[in-house]
């Protein structure tokens, strides 16, 4: 299921001559400004069915259609279609009106003009009277999906919700990293408590006591693997970056070093003390680094360094809910 909106300039053709001098001087053509968030979106060009289709970070699908932008410095209007709502096609389609100065409406049928400033409400008043002001992806939203009336109710719960967060000492990310870490105490002490008692009634790896430390042995490993994993795609998300770069950070990135020391170490030859790879000479530097890298300590240790990085990473955007409601 699709939902399309026409986006019209908020200026009128009248209003646009008597202010086009000033207007250019201040800010890029409407053009300009839809072709830069079009290649930022990875679609710097149309494609065979002449819609654009931008690249969001969460997958979701949109079509954008741009009227005459070949024939005229700033464009005609926009058409965008959109495939379901989601945060990141709602901060798409926020920031191609924002930037283009334009006004957000139906396609096809008579509805409710959003804006997004309330500055442009003057601008539009005669055309769409009933115009709303958005300030945030997420008021857009809330505006699109139920309808105006929706909107101070939004912003009643946006606000209750950010207070609820600002009080929260650790964000997701770390929450999920220290109940892992806490999870895999508790059970590592039950793994250890169970080789004891397995120990001690001579259990063998077949009889119960054994194998139940064992399985609470690896339970614990992979508690901790995976809390990691999560929170490192999560602290990653609450900075305003990609899930993917967490993952990279904490694992790709260690995995990828260390198999390629592996690799590098099967070639490596000694000659008198001097090692080589085919005639060339490896410095000792580099051995000492790949020694660092096959050890057992690297596979603790880069994943730590990795969320260390994760952790010492500014800001993209405010966390949470910051991004769709202003403070």
């Amino acid at each position: 299921m699709s939902f399309e909106f026409q986006l019209q300039p908020c200026q009128s053709l009248a209003d646009g001559a008597q202010k086009e001098a000033a207007s250019d001087a201040a800010r890029p053509s409407q053009w300009d400004a839809m072709r830069k968030l079009l290649h930022a979106a990875a679609a710097p060009k149309p494609g065979t069915d002449g819609w654009y289709h931008p690249h969001l970070a969460d997958c979701s699908k949109v079509e954008v259609a741009l009227e005459r932008p070949d024939e005229e410095s700033d464009l005609s209007g926009v058409k965008v279609r959109l495939f379901g709502y989601s945060r990141d096609n709602m901060r798409f389609l926020f920031s191609l009106a924002e930037q283009g100065n334009l006004a957000i409406l139906p396609a096809g049928e008579e509805g409710t003009a959003v804006v997004t400033a309330a500055s442009q409400e003057a601008d539009v008043s005669t055309r769409w009277p009933n115009a709303t002001a958005v300030t945030t992806p997420g008021e857009l939203m809330s505006v699109l999906k139920a309808g105006r009336e929706t909107l101070p109710a939004f912003r009643q719960e946006a606000v209750a919700e950010m207070k609820a967060k600002s009080k929260r000492s650790l964000s997701s990310g770390y929450r999920t990293l220290l109940v892992s870490i806490v999870s895999f105490v508790v059970l590592r002490g039950i793994f250890f408590g169970l080789s004891l008692l397995a120990a001690r009634a001579n259990s063998t790896s077949m009889m119960p006591w054994h194998f139940l430390a064992g399985f609470v042995g690896f339970l614990s490993i992979a508690v901790l693997v995976i809390g990691l994993l999560i929170s490192s795609i999560q602290i990653a998300q609450d900075k305003g970056y990609s899930g993917e770069l967490g993952f990279s950070a904490v694992l790709g990135i260690p995995i990828v070093l260390i198999v390629t020391a592996f690799i590098i170490s099967v070639f490596l030859r000694q000659v008198d003390g001097n090692f080589y790879i085919g005639i060339f000479y490896i410095p000792q530097i580099y051995i000492l680094l790949l020694r660092l890298l096959t050890s057992i300590g690297a596979m603790l240790l880069l994943p730590v360094l990795g969320l260390c990085t994760l952790a010492i990473l500014p800001y993209k955007i405010r966390i949470k809910y910051a991004d769709m409601f202003p403070v």
